[in-house]
């Protein structure tokens, strides 16, 4: 049973079985060594599911998940397959960005360094890192192919993917720069600063036409074949919450492509439709649910009755915000809470990121840490973690999610007729 949410919505305990959502969850695999996750989710064509994981000291995994045998393998270790990270102090620990299937039938991505320095207390160098690589992986043997480093020393933060001509865009951090890479002839560009942020948007339409998310609400254009990027006039009035405009400097999240060429559906705080005008520019409409927003949704899944699904992220005491999914339908507006997950007695789902749909739009993927135990974990609260997380310079915790008390977990949603 679905809620239909009015504004101002904010933080709901489920009252009635029917607000649950039951789902499945499939463990990571023996020994590869998993923190969190971000975008990086993606069904291929052959229908298994392509996990990219993070690891705050260790290296990136990419991870595959077959449905027909309920069971993920690891593909390939990040650092053994690029082979440089013994060059700096930092290794290739995360895969920020969601994965692209190209034309070729190669699955591609690019890979980020294993701790952002500067919110840890300590002062990023480039010499510590040589710098995110783009590469390629071949579904068939498990072979991965390095294709170069856009700016050496940075990693990239979010890319996406032209697939119909190659191309792969991505956004290096801590520097902001857009780079292009055509596939077919190993070339790549810098296409100019877009700006000193975290913001994790990027889109390209299936015209080839690139939008980016930039500080305080603006969004920055590129078309293919331009000279250099382009920030569009409007401002996004976005409702985000505090964390959001601490970590994302205001920021949009993530989009997908609404109407072919013509829109696109994006989440800041709440989720909006931005429609592509002849001249260029945007027209948006805000479905506003989310008096201080939500934070942060990571990806978006359009299912096969044309609705978007969204979940959110881990701030809040559990269960008032972690481990919910939510459906738009940007047609008539409607903004509803399907259920917050449970897997048997478990309700206590954090730091859900991913997020990916079947060939057949009814089966969604999400990541998620979840009490080893697998049971609920009230006294975990977030001032508790926030305490012990203070010893991070100290070297005590590594990750915000301690270790001793999570692990990390593939959430299976098979959506209702």
């Amino acid at each position: 049973m679905a809620i239909k949410l009015p504004y101002g919505f904010d933080t709901y305990r489920p009252r009635a079985e029917s607000e649950y959502l039951d789902v499945k969850i499939c463990e990571m695999p023996a020994g590869v060594e998993v923190d969190f996750m971000y975008n990086s989710l993606a069904v291929a064509s052959d229908d298994r599911l392509y996990l990219g994981t993070c690891r705050t000291d260790g290296s990136a995994h990419i991870l595959r998940y077959d449905p027909r045998r309920s069971q993920i393998e690891d593909v390939a270790d990040m650092d053994e397959a690029i082979g440089d990270h013994r060059r700096g102090h930092d290794r290739h620990g995360k895969i920020h960005g969601r994965f692209f299937e190209g034309r070729d039938g190669w699955i591609y991505g690019g890979t980020h360094m294993d701790i952002a320095l500067p919110f840890y207390g300590n002062f990023y160098d480039p010499h510590h890192y040589a710098g995110g690589h783009w590469f390629r992986l071949d579904p068939a043997s498990g072979r991965i192919e390095d294709l170069g480093i856009p700016r050496p020393g940075e990693g990239l933060l979010t890319y996406t993917m032209d697939v119909e001509n190659g191309i792969l865009y991505g956004v290096t951090w801590p520097s902001g720069y857009l780079y292009s890479y055509e596939v077919a002839s190993g070339q790549s560009r810098n296409l100019g600063r877009t700006a000193v942020h975290l913001g994790r948007f990027i889109l390209c339409l299936s015209d080839g036409t690139v939008f980016y998310g930039l500080k305080d609400g603006f969004i920055g254009r590129y078309r293919r074949g331009e000279t250099c990027i382009k920030s569009l006039p409007q401002r996004i009035p976005l409702c985000l919450s505090p964390i959001d405009w601490l970590w994302r400097k205001g920021a949009l999240q993530c989009a997908i492509e609404w109407e072919k060429n013509r829109s696109f559906v994006a989440f800041a705080g709440n989720p909006y439709l931005m429609t592509v005008r002849e001249n260029g520019a945007l027209d948006v409409k805000e479905y506003p649910c989310f008096k201080n927003g939500i934070y942060s949704t990571f990806e978006l899944a359009i299912s096969y009755d044309r609705k978007v699904y969204y979940s959110n992220t881990h701030w809040g005491e559990p269960p008032l915000h972690a481990g919910r999914l939510y459906r738009l339908d940007p047609e008539s507006g409607e903004n509803e809470l399907v259920g917050q997950f449970r897997c048997g007695k478990l309700t206590d789902f954090r730091h859900i990121s991913g997020g990916a749909i079947s060939r057949d739009g009814r089966t969604l993927y999400y990541f998620a840490l979840v009490p080893k135990e697998l049971r609920d974990r009230p006294d975990l609260t977030f001032e508790r973690l926030n305490i012990e997380n203070s010893q991070f310079a100290r070297g005590k915790h590594t990750t915000y999610w301690p270790r001793e008390y999570f692990k990390p977990v593939l959430v299976i949603c098979r959506l209702a007729n």
